[in-house]
């Protein structure tokens, strides 16, 4: 079955302490299972944020986090994914990614093409202060089930993390509500 094979590979890249299923769907499987969105209201023009432009800024982290995986910085991210058999198809296929060490290098790639600090903090992209959600981990896209990115799952691949959880997940956002999705539904449905 194409949903087992899906679950064992993620189960693989993710490693011991996701042994629970959830139902019959095992370890991963995402997709928006129903509620709505609720408008988040820009502070300097009063207007609402269109779920559209946090969907944007997502789709962009999505694309940086991707050519991440490829850099210099990445090897042992890289070493991780190869550890638990996953090699260059599979991260491409399944858009796995990477957050540098550097704190801020996702905000400072978005400042610069124009996104804002704003829209990059209500999106879970960055935390209140302008740091990077994401620092020194291997990332998936957390999908709908139409395919559009919501936001991420990340896994701690160094010692000296300074987060001790070993998963996080983008925080809830005007997007991503973390119980109203299932992981890896899109893929089973395009199966």
């Amino acid at each position: 079955d194409k949903l087992q094979v899906l679950g064992a590979a993620l189960h693989a890249l993710l490693g011991p302490g996701l042994d629970e299923p959830i139902g019959a769907l095992t370890p991963f499987r995402l997709v928006v299972l129903g509620g709505e969105l609720k408008a988040k209201v820009s502070p300097k023009t009063g207007r609402p944020l269109a779920a559209s432009t946090f969907r944007r800024y997502v789709l962009a982290a999505q694309e940086f986090y991707a050519r991440q995986l490829e850099s210099a910085e990445a090897i042992e991210a890289r070493q991780f994914l190869h550890g638990r058999g996953f090699d260059r198809e599979v991260a491409e296929r399944f858009r796995i990614g990477y957050a540098p060490r550097h704190g801020g290098a996702l905000r400072q790639t978005l400042r610069a093409a124009g996104f804002t600090d704003e829209v990059l903090q209500a999106a879970g992209l960055t935390r209140q202060g302008g740091r990077d959600f994401f620092v020194g981990r291997v990332l998936w896209p957390i999908r709908d089930s139409a395919q559009a990115v919501l936001g991420f799952g990340a896994r701690r691949i160094y010692d000296d993390d300074r987060l001790p959880a070993k998963y996080i997940n983008t925080p809830e956002s005007p997007v991503y509500k973390k119980s109203h999705v299932l992981y890896g539904l899109d893929l089973a449905r395009r199966e």
